[in-house]
């Protein structure tokens, strides 16, 4: 067994900045002096190197960075918000040949525990240790059965079986070969070709809190890793605001502390969650400014059903000015239920129709 535990991330510049904070959530639970990091890319920017390399050095540690030629990639495809770098992994046995396994981590996760047990998890026989998302609909898609579906944003990895078995060539052959399949990228490669060469880590290792109501399990699990693998991110207003706050925390010990805006809303769905969340914590105020978003965001795509609705949104600007923000968001909240959007902020999010419209 090698003596360091091996991690590796994989990024572009659209994800120097939320690597920064995973990275620092890393190290801040774990001994540096234990740990090779490595940092693999296309593309980081002189600028983004510094700072990368800044936060390395308040942690007394240096990152190893392995750059690639993305012209060396074949054309793939990309879906939502996942780019190119999510094929980087693939290429991790011929980046990092001088080691045989290594520790997996997305950018747009938080690292909140140790990791020894994570390394120590057994990969005799098999090719890589996710977590199993336990659906039937993604092993019933993939003709997977009675294997399983691992989510491939926390792996271990068993480099030297990659390599001995041509892992890599042959994922990006099914790729090429299953363009029908290929919904979740090398995702669903790495699940396809592993069939039965995977085994499974558990939950806490990769906590997903896509959505408000999932805070409430995050409880059970105070040592976890979070993956916020889903389209809306902590860097996104419309995240729920607690959580968005430990990405905060972590971002604070980092350079680009002084640069983190969270990304405003871009429809009304996204909109309206924002206010919601300000009105239950009786920021009346912020509250009125994102229901007002949310209705213009309304009134561009659909015009205004009645005269009556005109005069409700009137009686709540009127509200407004006169500095009643409770009673302008009354007003503005009656346009919302009108219009079918949840007056709360405790659900499931992505049931709310148009919520990732125009975010990508």
């Amino acid at each position: 067994m090698e003596q360091m535990i091996n991690v590796v991330f994989c990024m572009d510049s659209n994800y120097t900045q939320h690597a920064a904070a995973a990275l620092v959530s890393l190290l801040m639970h774990n001994k540096p002096s234990e740990l090779k990091i490595f940092i693999v890319s296309s593309q980081i920017s002189k600028e983004d190197s510094g700072r990368l390399k800044a936060v390395a050095d308040r942690f007394n540690t240096e990152f190893d960075f392995r750059y690639l030629d993305k012209k060396t990639l074949p054309k793939l495809k990309k879906h939502l918000h996942m780019t190119e770098a999510t094929y980087y992994r693939l290429l991790l046995p011929e980046l990092l040949t001088e080691i045989n396994k290594v520790i997996y981590l997305d950018s747009d996760t938080l690292i909140e525990t140790n990791l020894h047990e994570l390394w120590n998890t057994d990969l005799e026989n098999f090719g890589v240790a996710g977590y199993d998302e336990e659906k039937d609909f993604q092993t019933q898609r993939l003709d997977l059965e009675p294997d399983f579906y691992i989510n491939a944003g926390i792996l271990v990895i068993n480099l030297s079986f990659w390599r001995e078995n041509s892992i890599s060539l042959k994922c990006f052959d099914w790729l090429k070969k299953n363009p029908d399949k290929n919904l979740l990228l090398d995702q669903d490669a790495i699940n396809s070709v592993l069939k039965f060469k995977k085994t499974r880590i558990g939950l806490k290792w990769n906590l997903g809190p896509a959505s408000f109501e999932d805070r409430k399990i995050l409880e059970n699990y105070p040592e976890r890793i979070l993956h916020f693998g889903a389209p809306i991110k902590p860097w996104h207003k419309c995240y729920d605001f607690d959580l968005q706050d430990l990405y905060r925390k972590y971002i604070s010990y980092t350079p680009w502390k002084n640069l983190f805006k969270p990304a405003e809303p871009c429809n009304v769905a996204q909109a309206s969650l924002v206010a919601n969340q300000y009105y239950y914590k009786n920021n009346f105020y912020e509250a009125c400014l994102y229901y007002n978003q949310a209705i213009q965001f309304r009134i561009q795509v659909k015009l205004l059903e009645s005269k009556l609705l005109l005069e409700v949104i009137n009686g709540g600007h009127r509200h407004f000015n006169n500095y009643d923000f409770f009673s302008a968001c009354e007003h503005y909240r009656a346009c919302m239920e009108f219009w079918g959007y949840p007056l709360t902020y405790d659900l499931d999010i992505y049931k709310i129709p148009g919520i990732v419209e125009n975010m990508f």
